[in-house]
């Protein structure tokens, strides 16, 4: 191996590099300074082959962890310094790319921070950028009450750099940079920092995908400090950055909360759920119920009329649209007065659950139980649903095998009233009965074995001991 480290091809050095490192965990503790180390200083001190010390640095950082406190602190951490002062730009950018793993064994070693401090000040502008590339994993490995003090002043003269390629790289990681400090570390100044790349071409995409965790990291009491920058976001072109904003709508709503969704926000929502790339309106659509619950009753309510106008959109061959309009009504329902729920979610229910896709079916099915315990309390409501329901017992084998469907969410739902509970498992008995034709047998079966929980539910055991006498089952 020692012989292959020093190999003139540079995927051979690295594979054996990573076969040196798994050998050294298993050299015995008196063998490491002659198996390992030794090895270690020859590379660290060839001064006449570069690549030979770009391999160095790379194995003094993976072996850290494995090597020990000790011997790290006395041996390698001694030529991670060297190296970092070697007249060669490309080993000094080595070396600060491989700070990690030995910065965080030694947990923030003052040798080792005082040496990346002096890199970030270094006079080429490629190893200043690959101090901004590595900053926010160090500042993990920092005590979370010093990140900023020794870091911050840091990260500000790097995005003020006289090298428009290290601001660049600065503010690339500045998300990543300021999610690792406490709230109170992250100045007015660096916020503003990151919400400038909302107005640069090459930066918005990084600043939308990261805005939610830096809102996070904020707090919502600071929205005023990136309202604007998320707004111009929001109303750019770019398919990726609407994309990446409607995926993330709904964490940022949740963060925010009703007042600040329902003043500043609610325009970005309807813009992106009627937006004319179905990835963009998916996006949000997926999670429409959660956005919802971001917002006071009335603009819930307001906001029904989206479920049927984006179905009349869809068309019939859209079935991934009217799936995703289905995976949300179990979510609704529990958001809406008993009336709004019978005219919106019970409606777009009754159509989905005889749609022709069965993904979209199964969807659409789950929302039962929670559109029963919506209309508890109203019977007006709640006794012509329970009929339609009920009927899909009287109906074809899909419909036979809907309702079994639906006795299973009624079952786990923990629905309180248990007179109606009993009137879906007797007509789900009676299907399982030998008078219901075979292919309702078979499907009720089939439900029974692929999901397990029925076989051990007291509601169930009437429906499986019916199933049990059944000779065509058993066969």
């Amino acid at each position: 191996l020692a012989r292959l480290l020093h190999d003139h091809r540079e995927e051979v050095r690295q594979a054996a590099s990573e076969a040196f490192v798994r050998a050294s965990k298993l050299v015995r503790f008196v063998d490491i300074g002659r198996h390992v180390l030794s090895v270690l200083l020859r590379l660290a001190h060839d001064d006449d082959q570069e690549s030979l010390r770009m391999t160095a640095v790379w194995l003094l950082n993976e072996l850290a962890p494995c090597l020990g406190t000790d011997i790290s602190v006395h041996y390698l951490v001694p030529e991670m310094l060297s190296l970092a002062e070697d007249p060669e730009v490309r080993i000094r950018r080595q070396v600060v790319w491989n700070f990690k793993k030995i910065f965080k064994f030694l947990q923030g070693n003052y040798r080792l921070t005082n040496c990346f401090l002096a890199l970030t000040k270094d006079e080429s502008f490629r190893v200043r950028k690959a101090c901004t590339e590595v900053i926010p994993d160090l500042s993990t490995s920092l005590p979370i009450d010093k990140r900023g003090d020794i870091l911050l002043k840091v990260y500000m003269r790097l995005l003020q750099d006289a090298h428009k390629r290290v601001r660049g790289g600065a503010l690339e990681n500045l998300a990543l940079f300021m999610v690792t400090l406490d709230p109170s570390q992250i100045s007015t100044q660096l916020v503003g920092e990151f919400v400038s790349m909302s107005e640069d071409a090459e930066l918005k995409k990084q600043c939308a995908f990261y805005f939610p965790a830096v809102l996070f990291s904020i707090g919502p009491s600071r929205w005023p400090e990136v309202r604007d920058g998320y707004l111009t976001l929001a109303q750019s072109r770019v398919l990726l950055i609407k994309r990446t904003l409607a995926h993330s709508f709904h964490e940022v709503a949740k963060m925010l909360g009703s007042d600040i969704v329902e003043e500043d926000l609610l325009s970005v929502f309807e813009g992106f759920i009627q937006d004319s790339d179905e990835t963009v309106s998916f996006a949000v659509l997926n999670h429409f119920a959660q956005v919802l619950a971001c917002v006071s009753p009335s603009w819930r309510q307001s906001y029904l009329y989206l479920l049927k106008e984006v179905l009349e959109q869809g068309g019939p061959m859209n079935w991934r649209l009217r799936e995703s309009v289905a995976s949300q009504l179990k979510g609704l329902a529990p958001l809406l007065e008993p009336k709004a729920c019978e005219s919106a979610v019970v409606a777009t229910t009754l159509i989905l659950m005889k749609d022709k896709v069965a993904s979209v079916r199964t969807k659409a099915l789950t929302a039962v139980s929670a559109i029963l315990q919506c209309l508890e309390s109203e019977d007006e409501f709640k006794d012509p649903f329970v009929a339609n329901m009920l009927g899909l017992a009287d109906g074809t084998v899909q419909d036979c095998q809907s309702f079994a469907v639906i006795c299973g969410e009624i079952i786990q739902a923990d629905i309180k009233d248990e007179s109606l509970v009993s009137s879906f498992i007797a007509r789900l008995t009676l299907l399982a009965s030998s008078a219901s034709p075979s292919p309702v047998r078979v499907a009720i079966t089939m439900y029974i074995r692929q999901n397990p929980w029925t076989q051990t539910n007291q509601h169930m055991s009437g429906v499986i001991q019916a199933l049990q006498q059944d000779t065509l089952i058993k066969s």
